[in-house]
């Protein structure tokens, strides 16, 4: 769960640094460093796609990043989620939507374009 005063953090990736602010709570594990390297490759094969709820995605914030690698998704999966999803539904939070398939959901903010997290539905905590 999001709350109200929480901002997405996004990667420059020419200056490598988290730009962003973080305020609220965030899950455990959705911090840390993003490798650079690892952070150019999904956005180059993610950013300036139309995701199929018709929204061309702008960026992706750094907890999403981190969730990516963190649960071995690779740009191949998270482009075909975002392009072939199943279900498309509004998100928890006002101005997110969710696109899910098979076990994994994409949180998108409508206003901004930016992936908001990845998320494993038969992941365990």
């Amino acid at each position: 769960m999001l709350t109200r005063g929480w901002t997405q953090a996004r990667i420059d990736i020419k200056k490598n640094t988290d730009s962003g602010l973080r305020y609220g709570r965030h899950p455990k594990g959705s911090g840390g460093a993003v490798n650079p390297e690892i952070a150019k490759m999904y956005n180059k094969k993610l950013v300036g796609v139309k995701a199929i709820c018709s929204i061309e995605i702008k960026g992706i914030s750094s907890h999403a990043l981190s969730r990516l690698e963190q649960r071995g998704i690779s740009p191949d999966v998270a482009y075909d989620l975002l392009v072939n999803a199943a279900i498309v539904y509004p998100g928890n939070t006002a101005g997110t939507i969710c696109q899910q398939k098979d076990n994994l959901r994409v949180v998108i903010n409508e206003n901004t374009g930016n992936i908001v997290t990845f998320i494993d539905l038969y992941e365990e905590d």
